[in-house]
């Protein structure tokens, strides 16, 4: 599996945030949720992460450190408007359209209460590494969409960490899967 960088996770919580929000505004009435899609300006900053970290000099690493300020305020505002909406959702005060599926609704609300606090964990630990120097943050993220990947140190040379996780199969003798 390979392993995403923390701009890679940012832009992926941003990405599938965005989504949810533009799905929410199509049902909801005309101009009660109003989504802005940071699709462009994610990919900008990302590529100005990526171009920054091959530079090992001190202009590159302030590089590095304004694109993660940028890309973390980008993912603050879609993450505080996705709160915003939940609250506006559980409240009722949220104006669906008539013709809305409350199934749709419901899906969406749930996609929402359980990605919006994944990329805040990601905004945390982007600004621990970043800014703060820690590397070894506690319940970190290491994907979005299977929050069940571990770091696997297997000691190998071309690939000291891999990601994913360890599954013990048994086998009788037969080829039968016994545990």
């Amino acid at each position: 599996m390979h392993y995403p960088t923390d701009s890679t996770l940012l832009g992926d919580g941003i990405r599938v945030l965005t989504r949810t929000l533009g799905r929410l505004a199509q049902e909801c009435q005309s101009g009660a949720v109003k989504v802005i899609d940071h699709a462009r300006s994610t990919k900008h900053r990302i590529l100005e992460i990526h171009r920054a970290a091959k530079s090992m000099r001190t202009t590159g690493r302030e590089r590095l450190k304004d694109g993660y300020r940028r890309l973390l305020g980008i993912a603050r505002g879609v993450a505080r408007q996705a709160d915003k909406v939940s609250a506006k959702l559980a409240d009722g005060t949220l104006k669906l359209d008539a013709e809305a599926s409350t199934a749709r609704v419901l899906t969406l609300e749930a996609q929402l209460r359980h990605f919006a606090p994944l990329v805040r964990k990601v905004i945390a630990q982007t600004q621990a590494r970043v800014f703060g120097g820690d590397c070894h943050v506690e319940g970190k993220v290491l994907s979005l969409f299977e929050e069940h990947t571990a770091a696997i140190c297997k000691g190998k040379a071309h690939k000291p960490t891999e990601f994913g996780r360890l599954v013990r199969v048994d086998e009788a003798e037969n080829g039968i899967v016994s545990n």
